[in-house]
């Protein structure tokens, strides 16, 4: 069994790099969906600002770790994808409590990244470049530029959709014969 996770900024794939690890037989445990869900749960609202916020609140009341330790309790069995983590303290903890581990970062420029929120078009994507710099800022300040700077495996993702498949489909290939060890 070999967990793999995940980290970038808003709009770098993680999403693909996860859809294409469901292809290839992962499952898949998103963090952001952790964070949507129990904000949902407490009645709030589904912005950027209401869900970015409580993500804050919660890492302030219940420690920096506090997704990584909410995603443990749910992670399914078998080879598994963490997408979204956010810091180092997450990554930490999930390094302590996960014997087969691999970290991937993945990274694309600004403006590509912005474009691809803005075409998505989620509830908590943002519309305009000052709402993606607010954004930008947030998950920066949690520290997820250490978590990509740091990762085991860095794919770059500002060329082509299928290129960028063809080097998730490698790179996940990778992994599974075991020429990258786990954490």
């Amino acid at each position: 069994m070999v967990v793999i996770v995940v980290s970038g900024l808003p709009g770098a794939g993680k999403e693909e790099f996860v859809r294409i690890a469901i292809e290839e037989g992962f499952s898949m445990i998103r963090m952001g969906d952790m964070v949507r869900q129990h904000a949902m749960d407490l009645g709030l609202e589904m912005g950027d600002l209401s869900i970015g916020g409580h993500a804050n609140s919660e890492r302030d009341h219940h420690g920096k770790e506090v997704w990584a330790v909410r995603t443990m309790e749910k992670l399914p069995p078998g080879n598994t994808v963490i997408d979204g983590c956010r810091s180092e303290y997450e990554l930490a903890y999930f390094k302590e409590n996960i014997e087969n581990m691999i970290t991937v970062g993945i990274e694309a420029s600004v403006e590509t990244r912005f474009h691809r929120l803005v075409a998505r078009k989620r509830d908590d994507d943002p519309t305009t470049m000052e709402d993606f710099q607010r954004r930008e800022n947030r998950e920066l300040g949690w520290g997820i530029s250490d978590a990509v700077k740091n990762a085991q495996i860095k794919l770059g993702n500002d060329g082509s959709l299928e290129d960028f498949r063809q080097l998730c489909r490698d790179t996940l290939l990778t992994i599974e014969n075991g020429d990258i060890k786990g954490a």
